[in-house]
């Protein structure tokens, strides 16, 4: 026993580096740049949140304008979807990733179709003048138009093969 050593211990295998997911990699250097998703600053600049604002504001006017008999109908139903219009917006830009930007993105435009069915119903029990719901409808309009057109930026921006963040332009 005098001269025994211990038998040698093979020496630990080093593990393997981590490599950053490409998901990750988009979203750190999206982070860094102070851009966002289709190249904003922040939600509020996307011309569809925007202009998304000004019509849910015109909306909720409208519908505390409405009667009693329909605050537990129309009224509620009006201003959710119009609240969802920006709201939406603004938590898939929030989200970071092409998923979530574009999730938020369809959810405001599902909010302006809702609008639409609302304003047209409003026409048909004759609760609102005819010209305040043209120009309410149109205003949604443009709002779809916008909408469309920051999911054009997003698609253009998805990362290849990735469903992380897409990179500032």
């Amino acid at each position: 026993m005098g001269g025994d050593t211990p038998p040698a211990r093979p020496a630990a295998a080093r593990p393997a580096p981590v490599t950053e997911p490409p998901e990750d990699r988009a979203l750190r250097e999206v982070a860094m740049s102070g851009k966002g998703l289709g190249g904003y600053a922040s939600f509020s600049d996307i011309p569809a949140h925007r202009l998304g604002r000004a019509l849910r504001n015109e909306l909720y006017r409208l519908a505390n304008r409405l009667p009693e008999s329909e605050k537990l109908n129309l009224v509620q139903r009006l201003k959710h979807s119009a609240t969802t219009i920006t709201a939406s917006l603004a938590a898939g830009f929030g989200g970071g990733t092409f998923r979530s930007g574009v999730s938020g993105a369809l959810e405001s435009r599902m909010a302006l179709m809702s609008v639409q069915d609302h304003l047209q119903q409003l026409g048909e029990l004759g609760l609102a003048e005819e010209t305040e719901l043209v120009r309410l409808r149109a205003d949604a309009d443009a709002v779809v138009v916008e909408v469309n057109r920051f999911l054009g930026q997003l698609a253009r921006q998805k990362p290849a093969g990735g469903e992380g963040a897409a990179p500032a332009p």
